[in-house]
């Protein structure tokens, strides 16, 4: 009867430590979704006084999975109310130890922060003027880098052929981004020819951040250990390795070419990495207020 109640009680540690024991998900895959440096401004209409010091606390918060560099940062507020000791930060992409920020990943997981405040001081308002809200507008530009990494299928053969290997997938397929505002959106991969096979990859390279692309390098781009051919066709001068991008234009395509040793299909990693020049505005509104007043 006691060896029952000992099994019995055995068994049910073992249940209960089974089920009390998480499952191991495994690393964070941040190289996903839409991910990119942010402004933290205060919210809208925070309460200032004429005649008193004026300072602004932003903050940058990099949530993209890449470093950036590059950074600069300015404040457009009407200089008729407010006069600024600085209306620009060269270097706002520094954390608290004065190193430039991180990308997030597994040795960051937490977003890094940089403060950003600007100081001034504030004019008194017309005569007549119980308050005034005044728009203003913080600008930042920054460079960093995106990269796309999908395994994918090459081979010689005409589609129709099986070779026992793999299989060149016809149309495009959607990616939903890597980490960054910057994302290969698409991949198209065509077979070329039969006798000197080659492949060719139309990449779709799409802006899905809340700003705007000012310019795009392409820097490295392989097919498992070789290199790629690849050019902007949409560049003024497609064979060069970058291009200009327009303030309304959303998207633009990169073409890979790669000879290949062999007819036979197989899977091997494609990787292509691009630079990019990126300008965000946001804007907020303050109210001034006469001294001696309070307002709800």
């Amino acid at each position: 009867m006691i060896q029952k109640k000992v099994l019995v009680l055995l068994l049910i540690c073992v249940f209960l430590v089974a089920c009390g024991t998480p499952k191991d998900q495994g690393p964070i895959n941040y190289h996903t979704g839409i991910k990119e440096l942010s402004i933290t401004m205060p919210p809208s209409s925070p309460a200032l006084y004429e005649g008193s010091d004026f300072y602004l606390p932003l903050q940058l918060s990099n949530k993209a999975a890449y470093p950036v560099k590059n950074c600069k940062m300015d404040l457009l507020i009407d200089p008729a109310f407010v006069e600024l000791y600085n209306t620009q930060s060269q270097e706002p992409c520094r954390d608290f130890s004065g190193n430039q920020m991180p990308a997030l990943d597994q040795f960051n997981p937490a977003p890094a922060i940089a403060d950003v405040p600007f100081e001034g001081k504030l004019h008194l308002l017309r005569s007549g003027a119980d308050s005034q809200d005044l728009n203003y507008r913080v600008h930042l530009t920054y460079t960093s880098s995106v990269i796309f990494d999908p395994t994918v299928c090459v081979g010689g053969l005409y589609l129709e052929v099986e070779d026992g290997g793999c299989k060149v997938p016809t149309g495009s397929l959607s990616y939903s981004g890597q980490g960054a505002p910057v994302a290969i959106s698409k991949l198209e991969a065509v077979s070329l020819g039969f006798d000197n096979p080659r492949m060719e990859f139309r990449m779709q390279v799409s802006n899905r951040g809340k700003g705007i692309i000012k310019n795009l390098r392409l820097l490295k781009s392989k097919l498992g250990n070789d290199e790629l051919n690849c050019i902007l066709p949409d560049s003024e001068d497609p064979g060069a390795k970058q291009m200009v991008f327009e303030a309304d234009k959303k998207d633009t395509t990169v073409i890979c070419l790669s000879d290949l040793r062999s007819r036979a299909s197989f899977l091997t990693p494609l990787s292509v990495e691009l630079e990019y020049d990126y300008e965000v505005t946001e804007q907020r509104t303050l109210r001034i207020q006469k001294t001696g007043r309070a307002f709800n």
